[in-house]
């Protein structure tokens, strides 16, 4: 069954890992980080709820990384990265795989992921999350998730701001029927083990050709709903770009809430002129996520 499924208008998953001994207490606040630009990564779990992550080395020889003790909206796992000597809850290189053919929903970006004895899932995911604004690319995360069920909810949807000045794009981020925000701040960086930042690309705009990075931005109080105007801004080069798509196509990818699978949306814009009907029916809509809290990056609507 193919693990990679990247479905226009649907939500998908991706996950990570990173040396040295026991580590029982915060790792990373999402799917977990287990390391970047991996080679050859391979996950097992054994019947004790154990996973343990194989992967090459930039430098060279191979790491193994055991991690245990979370599913769905525990914040982070405990791990080992010497393999099982300091924690004793398994030894690499007596390890039995009891993990079966993954079974869940489509996964974005999975590079390897199984489904459990108990009906949980494990996967493996990788991808550029984080690039400058512009790239084309950056350092592949590699991480790790496990989670029941349905991965998380992302969806985006695109209007106009200031009566059809510039292009506009909002939307929201759920897990089982829950909003995903965090303490976050105004300066976009996460602050607690449960805030995410949506990362933004577009295909093809002015930034050149491909899927470019345009900007990421934090998930709000009260629903998860997160916002972003496409107008112009200036570049660490002095220049001017929108990140307005030439192909009006655009796609948005969040790390795992909690210990969940990352997730992307794609979805297509109208590339008509500004329609002030339509405009408005978004409007609404963002009202209705905002449900009166007059905050965050969806206020004022425009």
């Amino acid at each position: 069954m193919p693990l990679t499924l990247a479905l226009r208008g649907r939500a998908s998953g991706v996950l990570a890992a990173t040396t040295m001994a026991l580590a029982l207490a915060p790792a990373a606040p999402a799917s977990e980080l287990v390391t970047r630009d991996a080679r050859a990564p391979r996950l097992q779990v054994n019947g004790s709820g154990v996973a343990l992550v194989t992967y090459g080395k930039a430098g060279g020889g191979k790491a193994h990384v055991l991690y245990w003790g979370a599913v769905d909206r525990d914040v982070r796992f405990a791990h080992d990265r010497s393999g099982g000597w300091k924690s004793h809850k398994a030894n690499w290189r007596r390890f039995r795989n009891t993990c079966g053919p993954y079974t869940g929903p489509p996964l974005f970006a999975a590079v390897d992921a199984c489904t459990a004895r108990d009906g949980s899932h494990w996967a493996l995911q990788a991808w550029n999350r984080i690039r400058p604004i512009g790239a084309l690319s950056g350092q592949r995360e590699l991480r790790l998730s496990h989670w029941r069920g349905d991965t998380a909810r992302l969806w985006a949807k695109s209007d106009w701001s200031w009566r059809g000045r510039s292009r506009h794009l909002y939307g929201q981020l759920t897990f089982k029927g829950r909003p995903v925000f965090g303490a976050g701040s105004r300066t976009g960086y996460v602050t607690d083990g449960v805030g995410r930042n949506i990362a933004l690309q577009s295909l093809d705009s002015d930034y050149g050709r491909g899927w470019r990075y345009v900007n990421g931005f934090l998930t709000n109080k009260p629903s998860g709903q997160f916002c972003y105007g496409l107008n112009r801004k200036r570049t660490s080069g002095g220049q001017t770009r929108t990140g307005v798509s030439r192909a009006h196509r655009y796609r948005v990818l969040v790390a795992g809430p909690y210990v969940s699978p990352d997730v992307m949306f794609e979805f297509s814009q109208d590339p008509g002129g500004y329609d002030r009907g339509v405009d408005a029916v978004a409007n609404r809509e963002q009202a209705q996520l905002l449900r009166g809290v007059h905050a965050g990056s969806c206020w004022p609507i425009n």
